[in-house]
C-alpha cells in the first residue's frame, strides 16, 4: 500500500466517526494545552526574572570589595589579612592589572564617602557612592525628577526615598512621627549642606568637647532617582546617592586641603598615607560565559569577590523544580488523553474487524494494516496538538497582556513564555503520544485471523 493511500483511508476513517474523533481530539488539545502552559509559566518566571536583572546589567558584572579594613570605605589596616596586602589593596594598580585579565571589559572604580547633610532644621546620614560620569551616565537610571547635569560643581543624584529619611534631630520620637508626613526638602531647587567631618560635627554637639562645628559645604541635587511610591515601581537605585568620582575627588581636595580624606589611609600628622584606596571595584565580563570563570579567578588571587551569576544558577534550578512540578501537573491531562486515544483505537478495531479481514484477503501486509491504525493515532496526535498550541500561543499572549503585574521587581514582564523551541517538540511531542496510544491497538488488528475477522458479524 502506497503511503500516500494510507493517510487517505486513515483520514476518512477519522471522517467518518466524526464525534468520536472529535471527541478524542479534544483530549489531546486539553492535554497538550495544559502541558505547554504550565510550561510556560515556569519559563515566564525564569525569563521575568533574568530580564530584570540583565536590565540592571548583574549578568556581567563583579563586585570586588576590600578584606583589609571597613566593607564600605572605613579606616585601612596597615597589613589586610593574606600574603600581599599591596595586592589586595583596591588602588589604581590593582585596577590596572584587572583590566588586562582576558574576559574583564571594563574596571569600575567605587569610592564611598559619608556626611551628614542638613537641609533647615532637617538632617540625615548620606553614604554617596562616586563613579566615573560615564559609567555613572550609561546606566539605565529612572529619575522622578531632573537627570543628569555636567553644569554643577558637583551634581548629586539622589535616591527619591531617601528624602524620607530627613528628620528634625530635636524633635522627640513621638512627634517625629506624628509630624513625619510635614517634613518637605528640596534639594533640586535649594541648597543642601553637608558636613564631611561627621565626627566633629557630633562632637561638637557636646559643649564639653571643645571642637566647634566644622565648616559645612553646599551642594544640590540634580536629580531624584527611582519611583513614586504611587507608582508602585522599584529601582535598585530608590536609596542611594550617586555623584561622578572626578567631582568628588576635586572636592575632597579642596574640603581637606592635603589631610587624608575619611575612610583613607593617614599617617599620624593626618596627611594621606599611600595610594587612593577605593570601597570597592565593579568588574564589567565581556559576556555571560566569562563572568563565572572570572569571578573563581578573583576569588583565587585573594579578592573578595561576589556577583549575581552565584545566586542566579541557584535561582534556576529551583525554577527547574517548579518547571518539573508544574509539567507534572499538565501531563495527567495528556495521560488521560492517550488513555482516551488508546480506547479510541480498540473500539475501531472492533468495529472494523470485518474490514481488517478484508484488507488482508486483498493482499495488505500485516505492517500496512498497522500503519493504518498508527496513521489515524497519529494524526489524532497532530491535530489535538496543533490547535493546542494555537490556544497556548494566544493564551500566552492574553496572560501577558491583561496580566496587572509581573517582573521580578515590579516594572512588569513576563508571566508566561513560551520558547521557540518549545512550539516543534509539543506538536513532536502529542504525535508521540498519539502514536505510542495506537501502538497496541495497531498490533492486535496486525496480529488479529483475517478468517476469523472475515465470519465477524
Amino acid at each position: 500500500m502506497r503511503f500516500k493511500d494510507l493517510i487517505g483511508i486513515s483520514l476518512r476513517n477519522l471522517w467518518r466517526r466524526k464525534l468520536r474523533s472529535f471527541l478524542t481530539i479534544l483530549g489531546v488539545f486539553i492535554g497538550t494545552t495544559s502541558v505547554i502552559m504550565m510550561l510556560s509559566i515556569g519559563f515566564g518566571i525564569r525569563k521575568s526574572f533574568m530580564d530584570d536583572i540583565d536590565e540592571e546589567g548583574a549578568l556581567t558584572r563583579i563586585d570586588i570589595h576590600s578584606m583589609g579594613g571597613d566593607y564600605y570605605g572605613g579606616p585601612m589596616g596597615d597589613k589586610p589579612v593574606g600574603s600581599d596586602s599591596e595586592e589586595r589593596k583596591l588602588n589604581q594598580k590593582l585596577i590596572d592589572e584587572l583590566a588586562l585579565i582576558p574576559g574583564v571589559k571594563e574596571v569600575v572604580p567605587v569610592l564611598e564617602v559619608e556626611a551628614i547633610a542638613v537641609q533647615g532644621k532637617y538632617e540625615t546620614w548620606f553614604n554617596i557612592q562616586a563613579m566615573p560620569k560615564s559609567y555613572i551616565e550609561r546606566q539605565d537610571i529612572p529619575f522622578v525628577e531632573g537627570g543628569f547635569r555636567s553644569d554643577m560643581t558637583m551634581p548629586l543624584y539622589v535616591g527619591y526615598d531617601r528624602l524620607s529619611s530627613f528628620h528634625d534631630p530635636n524633635a522627640n520620637y513621638a512627634n517625629q512621627r506624628q509630624h513625619f508626613d510635614e517634613i518637605n526638602v528640596d534639594l533640586i531647587n535649594k541648597d543642601v549642606y553637608f558636613y564631611w567631618d561627621i565626627d566633629a560635627y557630633y562632637s561638637s554637639q557636646n559643649p564639653d568637647s571643645g571642637i566647634s562645628k566644622p565648616k559645612r559645604y553646599p551642594y544640590k541635587a540634580a536629580g531624584y532617582m527611582g519611583f513614586k511610591p504611587e507608582e508602585q515601581q522599584y529601582s535598585p537605585y530608590q536609596w542611594q546617592t550617586l555623584t561622578y568620582l572626578e567631582d568628588l575627588e576635586t572636592e575632597l581636595h579642596r574640603v581637606f586641603k592635603g589631610k587624608a580624606w575619611p575612610g583613607q589611609p593617614r599617617r599620624k600628622n593626618g596627611k594621606p598615607k599611600g595610594d587612593l584606596i577605593y570601597s570597592s571595584l565593579i568588574v564589567i565580563s565581556e559576556g555571560l560565559d566569562k563572568t563565572k570563570p572570572l569571578l573563581n579567578q578573583f576569588k583565587e588571587m585573594g579578592l573578595e569577590a561576589h556577583s549575581s551569576i552565584e545566586y542566579i544558577e541557584r535561582m534556576e534550578e529551583e525554577g527547574k523544580k517548579v518547571q518539573l512540578v508544574l509539567g507534572a501537573i499538565g501531563a495527567i491531562s495528556l495521560i488521560v488523553a492517550a488513555i482516551g486515544i488508546a480506547n479510541t483505537m480498540m473500539m475501531s478495531i472492533y468495529e472494523r474487524t470485518k474490514e481488517i479481514g478484508v484488507f488482508k484477503v486483498l493482499g495488505c501486509s500485516l505492517y500496512d494494516i498497522m500503519g493504518m491504525f498508527l496513521a489515524e493515532a497519529g494524526f489524532i496526535g497532530f491535530f489535538g496538538g496543533s490547535i493546542g498550541l494555537i490556544f497556548s500561543l494566544v493564551g500566552s499572549k492574553l496572560i501577558n497582556t491583561f496580566s496587572s503585574g509581573g517582573g521580578m521587581t515590579g516594572r512588569g514582564g513576563t508571566i508566561s513564555y513560551i520558547p521557540p523551541w518549545l512550539i516543534p517538540l509539543a506538536l513532536i511531542f502529542a504525535i508521540m503520544i498519539g502514536m505510542l496510544s495506537g501502538l497496541m491497538p495497531a498490533r492486535r488488528a496486525m496480529k488479529l485471523s483475517a478468517l476469523e475477522a472475515l465470519r465477524n458479524e
